[in-house]
């Protein structure tokens, strides 16, 4: 009688569960290849979402592959709510439904805390993990890698695996968008496996301690008996173990009227990294080129390598350290678990090698042609007899030998140099040094670019901080000299150069526009009112007194004019002129005073 009691109660309080699977806070677990009913319910007794809640049902997927649409763009539509609770690590796959029925089911998945998730979703604070807005509505959705989709299920209608560690727990709405009442079929197929208990486990780390729990019940006992539990906690929904194994812990939890239940919390326990480290000492004592390479081939990549030792404090992920000096090293190695381990190593002091040392001090040059550079080179603890070995860097060639078993060299323009030392222990020792240029140069000063006419006598001049010389030479009376005098033949440009007297360097230049023809007569002119070329006028300026006549070809003045300014238009005492040869002269005079005359031919057009 108290079994068939039990019994009863039982349906009665999953009946119960059931008719409540369409909110957040009464969903049901996602067990093993399970089923469930789907109606047009609406959204249960609250809505948690809808298409408004841009974080907790964002319109965009989470994920960039497959990439197909938003979450749920319909909102919480016909939702039926279910817990999927994880007991050991792997891939998440899963598929709802039955391929071919042409049913429309999306669905989205959110993690799992049971102090937080339902609220926060309500809330709009919560970001989903995954989601899918049912493509081809071929009736069937999940999660499957390419590979293992379900036969007669589209990619669109799946998501990608799940990387999941044991204790992992996920809440999924699944919206029946197309109203079916149907039974869906609920299908885990990946490496990961699900339980629908009341005790979930954990994932932890070697050493690590785990919290498990129990839910649902109104008291607990703890199997104490197995390895691992940390005191004698052997009652209440919480307990804390640090199993060296995956172990399995019993609770028997009390449900009151409706019974007892052994169930099961799974503690997964990921391996130790078993690290292991490479070291590398000293070349000579206090050399600080000692080296630490670490390894691990258990951990999940990325792995973290961090050392501190001496005076060194450093991470990175390749686990080689190099220039380290002599001492003890603390190391931890962190994998992509957040395992982490730590080991010691150290760096053994190498021999005696050099006791002495060398620095280079060298001053500065004014410019780049200031070859009036010294370096010094200063020894410390150097034991004769003593060889030194001076070079200067070259790019082109190799470097080039200046100097043997001197302290000092002089006369050393702008560049990198270096020392080789070698004393009695035969270690040698040395250093590089830069002789650097201030880049500071002489000024120059220069006449402004000057136009003339041809044959004109000219002075060009430049001053300077310094001695100036002129090139090129090509018309000129001194190249090295402040002032210098040409006549104008042709358009030239001179270049002024000023040196100082450490070699340095500052140009300018000068340029010489010579005009060969100051005045232009054009051959022909057509008079027709037309507004082109209808003015017989003679090109050029700069006169001081100009006269321009125009004959017919009986010698009759036809035409005469002192202002440059002023054309001749083809007609004479009012009258046009017809189509002719006509005879020109100019004569003129520029302000420089040179003297031009020009006679010639011109056309008159008529039409």
């Amino acid at each position: 009688m108290n079994k068939l009691l039990f019994t009863i109660l039982a349906v009665l309080f999953y009946s119960t569960l059931l008719s409540q699977w369409g909110d957040c806070t009464n969903s049901t677990d996602a067990c093993t290849n399970p089923s469930f009913n789907v109606t047009p319910s609406g959204f249960g007794n609250i809505e948690e979402f809808t298409t408004t809640s841009t974080i907790s049902n964002p319109q965009t997927n989470p994920n960039p592959i497959p990439g197909n649409m938003g979450c749920l763009l319909a909102g919480e539509l016909n939702s039926t709510w279910l817990l999927i609770n994880v007991s050991s690590s792997g891939t998440l796959e899963f598929s709802m439904g039955t391929a071919g029925t042409n049913n429309c089911f999306d669905w989205i998945m959110w993690p799992y805390d049971p102090t937080q998730t339902c609220t926060e979703i309500l809330n709009n604070n919560w970001p989903p993990i995954a989601c899918n807005w049912n493509g081809m509505c071929t009736g069937i959705t999940g999660m499957a890698n390419p590979g293992n989709l379900p036969a007669g299920g589209d990619p669109s209608d799946f998501e990608m695996g799940l990387n999941v560690n044991a204790g992992d727990q996920f809440m999924i709405c699944f919206s029946n968008f197309s109203s079916a009442s149907t039974n869906v079929p609920l299908d885990f197929f990946g490496t990961a496996t699900v339980s629908c208990g009341n005790a979930f486990g954990a994932t932890i780390c070697y050493g690590d301690t785990a919290t498990i729990y129990a839910v649902a019940g109104i008291n607990y006992t703890w199997d104490t008996s197995i390895a691992g539990f940390i005191g004698t906690n052997a009652t209440g929904d919480t307990a804390y173990v640090n199993p060296t194994v995956t172990t399995n812990y019993l609770v028997t939890i009390d449900f009151g009227l409706i019974g007892i239940q052994v169930d099961t919390a799974t503690v997964e326990v990921l391996p130790p990294l078993n690290s292991s480290v490479i070291s590398v000492s000293e070349t000579c004592l206090d050399s600080a080129d000692g080296s630490l390479t670490i390894a691990t081939s258990i951990g999940l990549p990325p792995i973290d390598f961090s050392i501190i030792g001496p005076t060194t404090s450093s991470t990175n992920q390749t686990g080689i350290f190099n220039n380290l000096e002599a001492g003890n090293y603390t190391i931890s190695v962190t994998d992509a678990n957040g395992c982490t381990e730590n080991i010691t190593a150290t760096v053994d002091p190498g021999p005696f090698c050099c006791n002495f040392s060398a620095e280079l001090i060298a001053d500065t040059v004014q410019c780049q042609n200031d070859c009036t550079g010294e370096i010094y080179l200063n020894l410390t603890n150097a034991i004769d007899p003593i060889t030194i070995e001076w070079y200067k860097e070259s790019i082109l060639s190799n470097d080039l030998l200046i100097g043997n078993n001197v302290d000092t060299i002089y006369n050393l323009c702008p560049g990198n140099y270096y020392a080789i030392v070698t004393d009695s222990t035969l270690c040698p020792s040395g250093d590089t040094v830069v002789v650097f240029s201030q880049e500071i140069y002489p000024t120059i000063s220069t006449m402004n670019d000057t136009i003339i006419t041809a044959g004109l006598d000219y002075i060009i001049w430049a001053n300077g901080d310094g001695n100036i010389t002129w090139t090129p030479s090509t018309y000129l009376s001194c190249t090295n000299c402040d002032t210098a005098f040409s006549i104008g033949t042709e358009t030239i440009q001179y270049i002024a150069t000023v040196t100082d007297s450490l070699g340095c360097e500052m140009t300018d230049t000068v340029l010489i526009e010579v005009i060969i023809n100051p005045l232009f007569v054009p051959s022909g002119f057509s008079p027709n009112g037309d507004g082109l070329n209808d003015i017989l006028k003679v090109i050029g300026g700069g006169t001081s007194f100009f006269n321009f006549i125009i004959y017919d070809k009986w010698g009759n003045v036809v035409f005469e004019t002192n202002d440059i300014s002023i054309g001749w238009d083809g007609t004479y005492k009012g009258v046009d002129l017809p189509s002719d040869v006509f005879i020109y002269v100019v004569e003129a005079s520029f302000t420089n005073s040179q003297v031009v005359k020009l006679s010639g031919d011109v056309t008159l057009f008529r039409k």
